[in-house]
């Protein structure tokens, strides 16, 4: 009788019951963070290698970048190791991708022309007074590998990837 009555090492039960819980919720909150960190830092990634496409090349000289551009490889490539994920970020295959591209009513439409010769306007797209702009467009991703395979980021898309597109001219 004097057993039931007692409540010493109640609290260590609690605590033994809850702790797991716990446990369980910071792993995922810290996976769930280095996951969301991880995401932007590839998109910070393909922003620099954007970028770096739009310095490597001459606008005057050396356009249509993916065809004139002996330089471009090499420059998105070396941009896309120099983020703060290092080698792990990649151009994904395919990629640079460059397109004439009209704004027409507030937004980009691709105009599906060789790169060669570059149109004088996008009448293609029923916009003869509107001049077509050269873009690059770059794809990166990123191998993300959660803490535990149980947690709740192994659930999101692997690998990360993200795009940018930048106006050459």
């Amino acid at each position: 009788m004097r057993i039931r009555r007692t409540r010493q090492g109640v609290s260590s039960v609690e605590f033994g019951l809850v702790a797991p819980l716990i446990a369980f919720l910071a792993v995922n909150v810290f996976d769930m963070a280095i996951y969301f960190y991880s995401a932007m830092q590839v998109a910070n990634a393909a922003e620099m290698v954007a970028q770096a496409a739009w310095e490597a090349c001459d606008p005057n000289i050396e356009l249509p970048a993916t065809v004139r551009c002996s330089g471009l490889n090499a420059a998105v490539n070396a941009s896309a190791r120099s983020s703060t994920l290092g080698g792990q970020v990649r151009l994904v295959s395919g990629y640079p991708q460059e397109s004439y591209y009209c704004l027409i009513g507030g937004a980009l439409q691709r105009l599906d022309v060789p790169l060669e010769p570059k149109p004088d306007n996008c009448a293609a797209l029923d916009a003869a007074n509107v001049k077509p702009g050269d873009y690059i467009e770059v794809r990166v991703s990123y191998d993300y590998t959660p803490i535990l395979s149980w947690s709740i980021a192994a659930l999101w898309p692997d690998p990360i990837v993200r795009s940018a597109m930048i106006r050459l001219l």
